[in-house]
């Protein structure tokens, strides 16, 4: 063990360890070890971390449901930090008002809420994330953005200083804002939502969640690969190209949704990139569209650093 590494973990109490595989803690079932994997048990904790991870440079990631995310084979050189069960609460403010915890994850807020008579997350029972990634990419479905139910975030900068932000102070844009170009570390969220008083929130849950059951894969994955470009979506371009069901190694365009890249036999993430630079040189050619990339990429993969 490094001394970075070494000086990390005797200045905190959370338990550590070394050479986790990561693809057992992502939806896609790929990847290799890290280094160091932290669990967090306190904000404390995560301050220490950032702060030492910040004047030694050990480079550090932080990892949410791992739903929406490529590891490396090789995995990834650097720290891994996961916020542990005291970031994951749903606490009731004022009427409609809740401060949810960043470990908390979005169906079980948005089943519970829903279900509890408040109206607003019905289109969230089904998108796998926990609710610090889904602030940092504003997740959406069905024409809504997690921002517009947005009123505050906590977290902490890079170098470890604690912020709050009200959505005021923060641009949003279709899956971004500006927690990301900041690598802002989301320990809480403040939401209003609506009170269901005609009673159709619970129906209109279950709706959403068979019509989502019916048109997406239930192979591993990483959810939508690309970001929807103005005037299109991302799979009916892929779709065009004839890619629905191409097949590279393990991986394979979904032969259900053509923006999803499903791990149908020990995927390897050279495979997924292959098939992702295949699928955007076509859409370029035949299109003019640059399709970006949603899915996050982390470690090195065909000699290109990720994250």
């Amino acid at each position: 063990m490094n001394d970075g590494y070494a000086k990390l973990i005797s200045k905190i109490s959370s338990p550590w360890y070394k050479n986790v595989p990561l693809k057992n803690l992502t939806s896609f079932k790929i990847g290799g070890p890290c280094d160091l994997f932290i669990e967090l048990k306190s904000e404390q904790d995560l301050k220490t971390c950032l702060t030492v991870c910040y004047s030694n440079d050990i480079p550090w990631f932080l990892l949410g449901n791992g739903s929406n995310l490529l590891v490396a084979d090789e995995g990834f050189r650097g720290v891994v930090l996961k916020l542990g069960d005291n970031f994951d609460y749903i606490q009731p403010i004022r009427q409609t008002e809740f401060k949810l915890g960043a470990a908390s994850l979005l169906p079980q807020v948005a089943n519970r809420l829903t279900n509890k008579g408040y109206s607003g997350l019905e289109w969230a029972a089904m998108i796998p994330g926990s609710i610090g990634g889904i602030a940092r990419s504003n997740a959406g479905a069905f024409s809504n953005d997690f921002c517009n139910l947005l009123r505050s975030v906590d977290g902490y900068k890079t170098n470890g200083d604690k912020i709050r932000y009200s959505k005021s102070q923060l641009k949003f844009g279709y899956r971004y804002s500006d927690l990301i170009t900041q690598r802002v570390v989301v320990t809480s969220v403040n939401l209003s939502l609506s009170s269901d008083f005609n009673n159709t929130s619970k129906e209109k849950l279950k709706k959403l969640i068979q019509l989502r059951k019916q048109k997406q894969p239930h192979e591993p994955s990483a959810g939508s690969v690309f970001v929807n470009p103005p005037g299109y979506t991302a799979g009916e371009l892929v779709d065009l190209c004839g890619l629905k069901g191409y097949k590279i190694g393990g991986a394979q365009i979904s032969t259900k949704h053509a923006n999803f890249i499903v791990n149908r036999d020990d995927a390897k993430a050279q495979d997924v990139l292959d098939l992702i630079n295949i699928a955007q040189t076509q859409v370029k050619e035949k299109f003019g569209v640059e399709l970006k990339l949603e899915v996050k990429v982390l470690g090195e993969i065909g000699g290109a650093n990720y994250g």
